[in-house]
């Protein structure tokens, strides 16, 4: 079972940058935690 957190988010999210990606993909409907909201928007800044 794989049960994303602002860590796994974070390294997805660094993929992005890494590889000038267009965007990324995650999905946890209300299992999410407002810091990975404040993750997502400082990192696609």
């Amino acid at each position: 079972m794989w049960i994303e957190d602002v860590d796994s988010i974070r390294e997805k999210l660094n993929l992005i940058s890494q590889y000038e990606l267009a965007g990324g993909a995650f999905w946890e409907k209300d299992r999410e935690t407002e810091d990975i909201w404040t993750l997502v928007e400082e990192k696609l800044k």
